[in-house]
């Protein structure tokens, strides 16, 4: 039960209401980036300009869908990063196709992290 408990307090949770905002982490946290999709719309949450440097993706995204049954429902994408080296950077995601190439994303999601 320890352990549990532990474990989550190395994991902060953000969600598209604290864009915009500044976040900060200690070396080793994992940052659990939560954030609202529609399935089958195309629409995917990415982090395309995210360098790995100060912060690293950890593993494949989560789906983790409102109600299973529905197919085409909405949901919740869980993105986790893992905080590696010291600094401050822009951790942006976009909402979008990836296959549109000249179209701005329908939503975006950005934040400044200071890894301490």
């Amino acid at each position: 039960l320890l352990g549990g408990c532990q474990s989550t307090a190395d994991i902060k949770s953000v969600d598209q209401s604290q864009s915009g905002s500044n976040i900060t982490l200690r070396m080793g946290q994992e940052l659990e980036v939560k954030l609202r999709y529609t399935a089958g719309t195309g629409y995917v949450w990415e982090a395309p300009e995210n360098s790995g440097q100060i912060l690293q993706q950890v593993g494949t995204p989560r789906n983790i869908p409102d109600d299973p049954g529905v197919i085409g429902g909405v949901g919740t994408q869980v993105d986790t990063f893992k905080a590696i080296s010291p600094g401050t950077m822009e951790l942006k995601m976009v909402y979008h196709r990836p296959w549109e190439k000249d179209v701005p994303p329908a939503k975006t999601f950005d934040i400044s992290v200071s890894v301490k």
